[in-house]
């Protein structure tokens, strides 16, 4: 009880409160009565625009970056996509509905086709192509999805963070239609949005993630939308003015000096970055006015963070953090692995003097574009417990554990190792977040991590299933460049146990050294290698070009290639080969030693 008692006053009082408060509502029907069932307008909602074509192939359509989504008919708005299996669709209003429900299962499965991506898919398809069919699709699918949804009734109603993406996706398509005065039924459907939004919004702070930037953004697009059509409309004028006051706030409470995401998440990150672009798109083609100079600074602070963490050689970034799949469809519909699109999108809004918008521009973003020419160097990211060293081939990051928000994941002085574009070192991901207790513990746990386990437990115990206690925060943590590469060292404590990890990268070669103390039974360091074929012998392993070697100062009692997993994708695993090296003495030093050419 006292763990919980401290945990919740990291979390915040007032946070805390917002929570409560929200549970109270739900308990005694307050949303029910407020937010009434009924029909979702009727369509049809889009019209041909008469917008030039772009020359350029339509992607394909795909759920949670690898899933693939048939366009030929409707779908079934209550299927899982993960599983295969329809739920049956509830006539309950949505705040009488459980949170996991085994019937649905993981309801992400149920709500990605909900968010409407689909939407700003079919848009481009048309840009790019210039066919009616695609606009007939959007009014058929959009049409269907409102008889089989009636406002406030069922699961995908349930949260007000699906309903923000539902209306961020609706924005992308009137951009790239060139249209600022849609139909009725597009105005109407946008009204019904804002008010779930509103009434939930306290929530969304409280959970101070990308609940709030994700439903502010959507407050103030469907705002000034609405306002567009009719400048008298009050209600709508004060949903403008909360808006930017609400993202102002979430951006400095949200996003550190350093540009770390309250989140701790790669993905979560480019979430939060890719819904203030596209924000910032909006006010150009809305021709409103600018943003706070705060706002935008914390927006350059962030984009500069997402630019940090590319390798060289790659558009991909680190696993790093809880991965859930999210991704917004914006203007450059780029694989969900490649992050450099985002980045680049976010440098153009935020950094520099503002260019008048382009929206061809963006979209060029995804079309094959390399990686861009990164200087070498070291760097710490403090407020991520981040320190990154790139050199001409190769990248390496070390997370050590500060927490000033929740942690989501137990990956203190977990090592990632990238060269020429391959994640030599990966983190394991998340894979789901309502599946088993047991592969929720490995994931998450240090199992899941490149970093070192003492005595088979974790390194913050478990409160519930998104909440962590005993949050770390680690002893130092630098970067800088010593004479023949970049050194990086990061330690932490953890009552009488101490971790310090030293890490120098130099031209074709990572040196890594654990220093433990305090060990009760064993210790358990583990590298988590990409699926290829890999050959023990000895204490050394070797794969393609690829050689590690590891010694220790007192006896090594396991030195073998395990099984693991690993997930990339949400909702997605595969076998990996896990090279698990451990100590049975209350200190040692353990030394690893990766070399490639």
């Amino acid at each position: 009880m006292l763990l919980k008692w401290r945990t919740y006053y990291r979390l915040g009082i007032g946070n805390v409160l917002r929570v409560l408060h929200y549970r109270l509502c739900l308990k005694f029907g307050w949303f029910a009565r407020v937010l009434p069932v009924h029909p979702c307008p009727d369509g049809p909602f889009f019209t041909r625009p008469d917008v030039p074509r772009w020359d350029s192939a339509i992607p394909p359509l795909n759920a949670f970056g690898w899933l693939p989504v048939s366009t030929e008919a409707v779908p079934n708005w209550f299927e899982n996509l993960l599983t295969g299996k329809a739920c049956t669709p509830s006539q309950q209003h949505w705040s009488t509905l459980a949170d996991f429900d085994p019937e649905v299962g993981d309801i992400k499965g149920v709500w990605d086709l909900s968010r409407w991506g689909w939407l700003a898919h079919f848009a481009l398809a048309y840009r790019c192509s210039g066919e009616q069919h695609w606009i007939d699709k959007m009014n058929l699918w959009l049409e269907d999805w409102c008889a089989a949804n009636p406002v406030n009734q069922g699961l995908n109603w349930k949260c007000a963070q699906e309903a923000a993406i539902r209306v961020m996706h609706l924005a992308v398509a009137l951009c790239l239609f060139e249209q600022r005065q849609p139909s009725d039924a597009v105005l109407q459907l946008v009204r019904e949005h804002l008010l779930r939004i509103e009434r939930t919004l306290r929530y969304a702070k409280g959970q101070d993630n990308n609940h709030g930037t994700s439903e502010g953004a959507a407050l103030y697009i469907g705002a000034t939308l609405l306002l567009h059509a009719e400048p008298q409309d009050r209600r709508a004028s004060a949903w403008r003015t909360q808006s930017i006051a609400y993202l102002t706030e979430r951006s400095q409470r949200l996003i550190a000096p350093d540009g770390t995401f309250s989140q701790y998440s790669s993905n979560y990150h480019r979430l939060m970055l890719d819904t203030f672009t596209l924000t910032e798109v909006w006010r150009r083609f809305m021709q409103q006015g600018a943003f706070p100079q705060s706002l935008q600074q914390q927006l350059r602070c962030a984009s500069r963070w997402l630019l940090a963490m590319l390798p060289p050689h790659t558009t991909d970034v680190p696993n790093w953090g809880a991965n859930d799949g999210a991704q917004l469809q914006l203007f450059w519909f780029t694989e969900y692995r490649s992050f450099l699109p985002s980045a680049l999108a976010a440098q153009m809004m935020w950094e520099g003097p503002q260019q008048p918008l382009c929206l061809l521009t963006l979209h060029q973003l995804g079309c094959a574009i390399p990686a861009e020419e990164q200087q070498s160097g070291a760097t710490t990211l403090a407020n991520g417990g981040l320190a990154i060293a790139k050199d001409v081939d190769a990248m390496v990051m070390l997370r050590a554990p500060a927490f000033d928000f929740r942690p989501g994941q137990e990956d203190c002085l977990h090592l990632d190792l990238w060269v020429k574009g391959d994640n030599l070192l990966a983190d394991g991901g998340s894979y789901s977040y309502n599946t088993d207790d047991a592969t929720m513990a490995y994931f998450n746990g240090p199992q899941g991590h490149n970093t070192i386990q003492f005595d088979g437990q974790p390194q913050m115990p478990r409160i519930s299933r998104f909440l962590l206690g005993d949050w770390l925060h680690y002893d130092r943590l630098d970067a800088n460049r010593v004479s023949d590469g970049f050194r990086l060292y990061g330690a932490y404590r953890k009552r009488q146990l101490s971790h310090q990890r030293e890490v120098l990268l130099e031209p074709g070669q990572l040196t890594v050294i654990d220093t433990v103390q305090g060990v009760a039974s064993d210790a358990v360091m583990r590298w988590r290698l990409p699926a290829r074929d890999w050959i023990c012998s000895g204490q050394e392993v070797t794969g393609g070009n690829v050689r590690i070697a590891v010694t220790a100062s007192v006896p090594l009692q396991r030195f073998l290639l395990a099984e693991g997993l690993s997930s990339r994708y949400y909702g997605k695993k595969q076998s990996v080969p896990v090279l698990e090296a451990s100590i049975e003495a209350p200190a040692g030093i353990i030394t690893t030693i990766i070399r490639w050419t």
